[in-house]
């Protein structure tokens, strides 16, 4: 299994260079690591293969947000254990069906959302339904 890391200050620039590698899917990551608030940057994760190399990062917090190898999936879903109460779950399918897999019945199940970002909507539906009709809620500030 992969080891999961507390981003930090040793494995930032780590951390970085693999979000690099799709910067334009990997942009609110990339915002938490270089700008974002304190508590905001405690919930970024970072997974090492065992030669030491980023395989995956993630975001828990309202929305799990993954960016990762399939290597660093399952290393990912035992951290989420540890962060009940997401609203939605973002990236490629077999990340979101894994960390979908962990959730408990006691546990409302969160939206997902997975694919090719470049083609979704920039609004969403979470786990709260639908809202009333005319309105959307706002992902990242589009629209």
């Amino acid at each position: 299994m992969a080891r999961i890391e507390s981003l930090s200050s040793t494995n930032a620039t780590a951390t970085l260079a693999y979000l690099s590698r799709s910067p334009y899917e990997h942009v609110f990551l990339s915002y938490i690591v270089r700008e974002g608030t304190p508590a905001m940057q405690r919930g970024i994760r970072t997974s090492f293969d065992s030669t030491g190399n980023v395989n995956g990062v993630a975001y828990f917090g309202h929305q799990i947000v993954l960016a990762s190898e399939e290597a660093a999936l399952a290393g990912f879903a035992q951290t989420a254990k540890r962060y009940p109460g997401e609203h939605a779950i973002v990236g490629p399918r077999a990340g979101t069906d894994m960390q979908r897999s962990y959730a408990t019945e006691a546990r409302t199940r969160p939206a997902v959302s997975h694919g090719d970002r470049r083609q979704q909507p920039a609004s969403s539906e979470f786990r709260h339904g639908p809202r009333s009709p005319g309105t959307r809620r706002r992902v990242g500030g589009c629209g």
